[in-house]
């Protein structure tokens, strides 16, 4: 699994991509109860993502954190900020 921080004309998040190109996603607003800061990668990479330790696919990730949003295919085109941390 890769994790992104992605900015796009929509806000700032997450995302998860398995090794099939599979993606499980968390927007800005997913965060809002733990910081109260505008989501940056500074932020990014302080918060905890324990629940997606050990998961290897985002289908896994979509089913422990209970939250089904859907899983969607990655295109890195869609993101004018990706960074990979």
């Amino acid at each position: 699994m890769k994790r992104y921080f992605y900015e796009t004309n929509a806000g700032a998040g997450v995302v998860y991509v398995d090794d099939n190109n599979h993606a499980y996603d968390f927007d800005e607003f997913d965060f809002q109860d733990e910081i109260n800061e505008p989501l940056t990668l500074a932020v990014a990479k302080r918060l905890d993502y324990s629940a997606c330790d050990g998961c290897e696919t985002a289908e896994e990730i979509n089913y422990y954190i209970g939250i089904d949003r859907g899983v969607f295919e990655f295109d890195e085109n869609d993101y004018e900020t990706l960074i990979e941390f």
